[in-house]
């Protein structure tokens, strides 16, 4: 398997979760995917944010709060 086949398989159940919003998987996906000490860096209000927990509280747990029936759709995907 080659190296972008083995990325897209290892961010598969992240991506999976986030298609209708499962927030338990989509928590459970993230802390197997990203190293405690990733840095996340988005566009304001976010900022920077250190670490998969600081991402979900800062920012996918509160977009979820605000819009209910949140949902991802990737068309393209790179790894």
């Amino acid at each position: 398997m080659d190296a972008a086949t083995a990325a897209k398989d290892l961010i598969a159940p992240y991506r999976a979760a986030l298609y209708d919003f499962d927030a338990s998987g989509a928590r459970a996906a993230l802390d197997r995917i990203a190293a405690p000490d990733a840095v996340f860096r988005h566009c304001h209000p976010f900022g920077t944010l250190d670490g998969p927990e600081a991402f979900w509280d800062t920012a996918l747990a509160l977009l979820a709060k605000a819009m209910p029936d949140m949902e991802r759709r990737d068309y393209i995907v790179m790894a």
